[in-house]
């Protein structure tokens, strides 16, 4: 459904507002500053350092407690095209690896089982950056060249990733339910309207199950929301309209989707 990815291009877009332009700037800087390193350009780089500095002072004077600043955001995408008869065969082929041992064959046979958008936001660690920029200006001054750059290559490879996981079937819930919603307001639908409804409602149902196959969600969730679903269905059955209807489906979908997310989000060090 379009929908889906139109919501997931706007969270990313308000990760992007929150971009520090300073941060970039000082990364930008220390990239500049190790390649002018390399080109034997000390002074240049000492400069490109000052600026780095000078930026996330800029940082640190504006909010001293922030940890990360966040320089760049990412999405990617996986999606899984099969049926949760597909995924439950892959499983129990991965079972039968894992009881032989065979722990690379399982995770082969595991990893293409995900259906997300992951929005990755790239930081500089705040407690850390800085100090480690002075620190290879300093030796930079002393003419530890061999050191300075060494110290500069460690520090860009110290940012920080944040990775949020976001359910693609859960997504296409999402989009499906605002539509089904518009439908159950409306009095007097038609036989068309009334299948479409019908279909909606069948197709959010058939998407929770295949997030259930695939691990978004605790199975509590997921029975609360097939329950919701089906008592849905029987109140817009046979014409039946009326606002309101889809607040108790409603609030299991975002409880999925707080669980799900919680459960993907971490933060590495490439």
């Amino acid at each position: 459904m379009p929908g889906a990815n139109a919501n997931v291009q706007a969270q990313a877009r308000k990760q992007a507002d929150t971009l520090i332009q300073e941060a970039i700037t000082a990364l930008r800087e220390t990239e500049l500053a190790l390649q002018l390193l390399e080109q034997g350009k000390k002074k240049e780089a000492l400069e490109a350092m000052a600026r780095a500095t000078g930026k996330l002072e800029i940082i640190i004077a504006r909010d001293p407690k922030l940890a990360l600043a966040p320089v760049d955001v990412v999405v990617r995408a996986q999606e899984f095209l099969g049926t949760v008869e597909d995924i439950e065969r892959v499983v129990k082929k991965a079972r039968s690896a894992l009881g032989d041992q065979r722990v690379q064959d399982a995770r082969r046979l595991l990893e293409p089982l995900a259906s997300e958008f992951t929005i990755e936001v790239v930081n500089l660690p705040m407690a850390t950056y800085p100090a480690a920029i002075k620190e290879a200006a300093r030796l930079t001054e002393k003419d530890q060249i061999a050191e300075a750059k060494k110290l500069l290559a460690t520090t860009l490879n110290t940012l920080v990733v944040q990775q949020t996981a976001i359910p693609i079937p859960l997504l296409h819930v999402e989009e499906a339910l605002k539509q089904a919603e518009q439908l159950a307001k409306k009095a007097n639908r038609t036989a068309d309207e009334e299948k479409k409804l019908a279909d909606l409602l069948r197709f959010a149902s058939e998407e929770v199950a295949l997030a259930a196959a695939l691990g978004y969600g605790s199975k509590e969730e997921h029975k609360t929301f097939q329950k919701e679903i089906k008592e849905l269905s029987k109140k817009t059955e046979g014409g039946k309209s009326g606002s309101g209807l889809f607040e108790g489906v409603k609030a299991s979908l975002a409880k999925l989707f707080k669980s799900s997310e919680n459960g993907q989000t971490n933060a590495t060090q490439p």
